[in-house]
């Protein structure tokens, strides 16, 4: 999951992660655990932006992408 959070648009990287994360396939732990095997790889930082806006409790994408806009 961490690899799509580096590679894809940080909206489109969230929409997956909170999918992930509501269907149960990943912990948000385990997520936040894993960004520092990644740390000073490239787009490191755009990953650890997108675990902390990533929510579990997001029930579609529509929901995710709202709420990504808003942050902004």
């Amino acid at each position: 999951m961490l690899d799509l959070a580096r590679s894809l648009p940080h909206e489109t990287a969230v929409v997956a992660l909170d999918a992930a994360l509501n269907g149960r396939l990943l912990a948000h732990d385990q997520v936040r655990a894993r960004l520092f095997d990644i740390a000073g790889s490239p787009a490191a930082r755009s990953a650890a932006r997108v675990v902390a806006a990533a929510d579990a409790r997001s029930e579609s994408v529509g929901e995710s992408r709202s709420r990504v806009i808003l942050q902004r």
